[in-house]
This record gives C-alpha cells, sequence and structure tokens, in this order.
C-alpha cells in the first residue's frame, strides 16, 4: 500500500510511504532469490509510480462532471434497489439504500446512484472531466514522472460506463496525482505541483508551477460534499480533531482470469483537513 500527505499551499509532500519496502542498509538476503512473491513490487514506489483501482474515490470525479453538466443534478432524486440495469448489463450497489437525493448517494457511496449519472453523462462528458482533473496526463515531482492516471471509455457499452462511473472498468489512479486533484478541490480549483524539497538557496529556486483543474464555485460544492460526508456519514469520532473532509473507496482485484479474485480488495481513503481553513490532503491505499 501507500501513504501521502500534501501541503496544497505550498506543494510540498510531508509524507510519502511505500510498502512493501527494505532498509538498502539490511537488505533481506533472499530478496532476489525469492519465489513465493513475499516481495513482490519492493522496488517501486507505489505514491508515484504505482496505479491502481480507485473504486468509490472516483465518485468524486463523476460527481464534478454530473455539476458541470446536469443543470438539476443537486434537486434530483434516486432510487437504488441494490443495483442499476442498464441495457447491456447490471452494476450492483453494496446496499438497498432507497430514494436518495446527489448527496446522500455521494455519502452513501451509491454505485446504482453514480452508475445512472455515469450512463447520462455518456462517454465524452466523463472522459473530459476525468482529463480536466488530471487523468491520461502526466505530473512531475521535482523532475521525476509520476505514472499517469488513466481513463477511458472508447468502445464502453453502457454497462462499463455504469462500471466506469463507480472507479472500476478499465480505470486507474495514481496516488500522487489523486492527492493533487484533492489539493485543488480543496483550494479552490487550483493547487501547486507537489514537490519533495523545500526552497533553500542551495537547490536554487524550487517554485511548484499551479495545476488548475476546476471552476471554483464546483471545486467548492465539491469540498462542502466531502465535508458532509464525515459529518452525516462516517462521523467525527474516526477522526478526532481533524474536522476531516473525505471520500472511502473499495474496490475489487480480478484474477488473470479475469473474474473477480475473492477477498481481495482495494481500500482507499482520500481526504482534506481541517475543514474550516485545510492545508493538507491524504490518501491512505491498502492493496490486499
Amino acid at each position: 500500500g501507500t501513504i501521502g500527505v500534501y501541503n496544497y499551499k505550498t506543494g510540498e509532500i510531508l509524507c510519502m510511504v511505500s510498502t512493501p519496502t527494505y532498509d538498502p542498509y539490511y537488505k533481506p538476503t533472499d530478496i532476489d532469490s525469492d519465489t513465493t512473491g513475499k516481495y513482490e513490487a519492493i522496488y517501486l514506489n507505489r505514491f508515484l509510480s504505482g496505479v491502481f483501482t480507485p473504486g468509490s474515490t472516483f465518485k468524486i470525479v463523476t460527481a464534478i462532471s454530473a455539476i458541470e453538466n446536469i443543470p438539476d443534478i443537486n434537486s434530483r432524486t434516486f432510487t437504488c434497489t441494490g443495483q442499476y440495469k442498464t441495457s447491456t448489463g447490471i452494476v450492483k450497489c453494496n446496499s438497498v439504500h432507497g430514494k436518495v437525493n446527489f448527496q446522500q448517494a455521494l455519502s452513501k457511496s451509491c454505485n446504482s446512484t453514480f452508475a445512472c449519472i455515469a450512463e447520462e453523462l455518456g462517454n465524452d462528458a466523463l472522459t473530459k472531466t476525468a482529463e480536466q482533473v488530471g487523468f491520461n496526463k502526466r505530473i512531475t515531482v521535482d523532475g521525476i514522472n509520476v505514472t499517469k492516471s488513466y481513463f477511458t471509455l472508447k468502445d464502453a457499452v453502457s454497462v462499463d460506463r455504469g462500471w466506469a462511473g463507480i472507479g472500476q472498468y478499465q480505470t486507474l489512479a495514481n496516488p500522487c496525482q489523486m492527492l493533487t486533484m484533492m489539493g485543488a478541490i480543496a483550494n479552490g480549483g487550483s493547487a501547486p505541483a507537489p514537490k519533495l524539497l523545500k526552497n533553500n538557496s542551495s537547490f536554487g529556486s524550487l517554485t511548484a508551477p499551479t495545476l488548475k483543474y476546476l471552476d471554483s464555485s464546483v471545486a467548492n460544492t465539491i469540498k462542502n460534499m466531502l465535508r458532509t460526508n464525515v459529518t452525516t456519514h462516517y462521523g467525527e469520532g474516526r477522526f478526532p480533531g481533524l474536522q476531516l473532509g473525505g471520500k472511502t473507496g473499495t474496490a475489487q482485484k480480478y484474477g488473470s482470469d479475469g473474474k473477480v479474485a475473492q477477498g481481495q480488495l482495494i481500500a482507499s481513503f482520500i481526504g482534506f483537513a481541517p475543514a474550516d481553513d485545510p492545508q493538507i490532503v491524504i490518501l491512505v491505499l491498502l492493496d490486499t
């Protein structure tokens, strides 16, 4: 897994953890000969170079697209029966949520509602929003090329679009890119590119360029919705003293046969704090 903490006011990456890893001074003696897989990807920095299926954290992107393209989205209600039927298949939900509005659908992470929204948005609008917030584009961190987040709906049919809208299908997210996107949401639509080093005369100027992702009105709307996720659904007690806003995600993993790998999930959380004057965003990812 990986953990990242980013100060979007300054661009500094305050914490970057990737596991599994090892201390190069105490390299495991069997690291190069092991065949059990326990050292798989041990040389990979998952924060900068990894990608993962985002699951419901991608609903933030779908919600942004809905705000930008569906004028009455905030007054809409949706009915969740535990699944959403498309013309080419079914998207299953994690519960039967009944009648929900847009905010409730995000807080409860209703797959049915967000598959329905993705279907209404269509391939072009959802792809445009995903690329607007950093997917399919490369960012750099002090000259280090970060692996691109990937989103496509080329040739996607209805059920594919529904799964894509909830962060599955072929979607892959890079942790650093998602952290930068959340920084822009917390900061009114833009944030400095992340960097590893503070400004220091020994290194010259390390001022990071500003990345513009969203109009301020859209960013502030999503920011308020993510704060409401915590106050009405996750619970303030889970994050004592942080006044956090954020979104959880749980993504299914697939085996080499293309089928869901039972019991194997990717769990993640991305958020910002404190809510009244946020300065940092955090991402935590656990790949089971």
